[in-house]
């Protein structure tokens, strides 16, 4: 079989674009993204003043319960974050907008993974719709960070303290555990990963590793690439450092026809297909264009695993 080599073809680009600096999103990226995260979760006054009065304390101090807190957390990022990911993108909106979690979306979330409990002394559903309003409280409305997030709407960072107050009022407290990070080990074992379909928990290295990433496949986009790179351009969002929105994806695909009943093809599945496609981006705020944004190669794999359905 002729040797074909991934830094000689359509796909290089990728490498040199993505923030992991490679074909996959690596376990740098990751740690990376749930860093800033972290940080800014952990900034929050409400949120520190929060677990000081939620867990049972010991002998630690606010620092040592937050580090507590940090670890639980990391060690169930992937879950959560393909959570987030996953129920934002399910919701009404095409384009920036399915990149935040809406309170319906929030509870469909609360829902799915059966955490509600109308017997509960914390965790009923109007308990569950409050904290989705004290999570969005922002102090500094004049912030850059303000200006781009959603009052209405969770993004990634505040879906974690969501995610840790939420494990407090199910499991915290004295019902099952006084520790706070206790609470949200039980949340993401015994609730969220458990209940996920399986759209949810797709890995997007899987498919690159064993479609795309191939010499046939590559062939296939490269015989097209002045084709595949006019549509790119022709579509892409204007002004918008050569990336592809998702609701210019979505626009692509209803010209092109293959949206609809012809091709059982749903909205459902392309803005999925669209999220799948993309590298991971750590800053959800300072690179809030490129999370947004497909690359040329993003919307090869885009293309590629349409055609696989």
């Amino acid at each position: 079989e002729q040797y074909w080599d991934i830094d000689h073809s359509i796909f290089t680009a990728r490498k040199m674009d993505s923030e992991a600096k490679d074909y996959y999103d690596n376990d740098r990226i990751v740690k990376r993204r749930f860093e800033v995260d972290w940080k800014r979760t952990s900034a929050k006054p409400r949120f520190r003043k929060f677990i000081m009065d939620s867990d049972d304390g010991g002998d630690f101090g606010l620092e040592e319960e937050l580090e507590e807190v940090r670890v639980a957390l990391e060690r169930n990022y992937a879950v959560i974050c393909r959570a987030f990911s996953f129920f934002c993108v399910t919701g009404n909106a095409v384009g920036e907008g399915a990149y935040s979690m809406p309170l319906n979306q929030w509870t469909s979330f609360l829902f799915d993974c059966e955490i509600p409990d109308k017997e509960s002394q914390f965790c009923k559903t109007s308990d569950l719709d409050t904290m989705f309003i004290v999570t969005n409280y922002e102090s500094d409305k004049k912030s850059e960070e303000s200006k781009v997030n959603d009052d209405k709407a969770f993004m990634r960072f505040e879906f974690l303290e969501a995610i840790v107050r939420v494990a407090v009022c199910k499991f915290g407290r004295g019902q099952a555990t006084s520790d706070c990070s206790e609470s949200v080990d039980m949340l993401a074992t015994n609730c969220v990963a458990p209940c996920l379909c399986p759209e949810a928990v797709l890995e997007p290295n899987e498919f690159r590793r064993e479609r795309m990433y191939c010499r046939d496949v590559a062939a296939v986009f490269e015989n097209n690439e002045r084709i595949l790179l006019s549509l790119f351009d022709f579509y892409k969002a204007p002004g918008r450092e050569e990336l592809m929105g998702m609701e210019h994806w979505y626009r692509f695909l209803e010209k092109s026809g293959v949206l609809g009943a012809k091709t059982g093809i749903s909205k459902r599945e392309v803005k999925l297909i669209f999220m799948w496609s993309q590298m991971s981006v750590s800053d959800e705020i300072k690179k809030r264009g490129k999370l947004v944004g497909a690359t040329f190669v993003d919307f090869l794999e885009c293309l590629g695993r349409t055609a696989d359905l």
